[in-house]
């Protein structure tokens, strides 16, 4: 659930993942800016085979692109977005997590929602050369 004001939002838990970390990171190289998430599955359903990590379009926060990857033995996972813009600082962006067992996302196990917050200020972005 996305908590709005000055409270940051929270990592979100279900019943075999839970949220580790999320945030946006600034590729120096491109100039851009990128949302990644990282998540620890703390058991695995039997009929579970991939991990979805669909981010949202900068502007509007629609769905825009997902990020495939098959469970493997390991239990950290992370996921990082292709470069965002039009971001606006301080506003909440949702990131659609599943567990499935096809990769095209047709058979949903468990899923959550992570909101992440852009919280780079626009003269750091400046700094750093970000057109944003």
């Amino acid at each position: 659930m996305e908590r709005g004001g000055w409270l940051p939002p929270k990592p979100q838990v279900t019943k075999s993942m839970v949220v580790t970390g999320g945030g946006f990171i600034a590729d120096i190289k491109t100039k851009s800016l990128k949302l990644t998430v990282s998540l620890h599955l703390n058991s695995i359903p039997e009929s579970a085979r991939f991990i979805r990590v669909t981010f949202p379009d900068g502007q509007t926060k629609a769905r825009r692109e997902t990020r495939v990857l098959p469970i493997t033995s390991k239990k950290d996972y992370d996921a990082t977005s292709s470069p965002m813009s039009n971001l606006k600082y301080y506003d909440s962006y949702p990131v659609l997590i599943q567990v499935t067992s096809d990769s095209s996302g047709a058979q949903v196990i468990e899923e959550m929602t992570q909101f992440v917050r852009f919280e780079l200020p626009p003269a750091i972005q400046a700094q750093l050369g970000i057109s944003n």
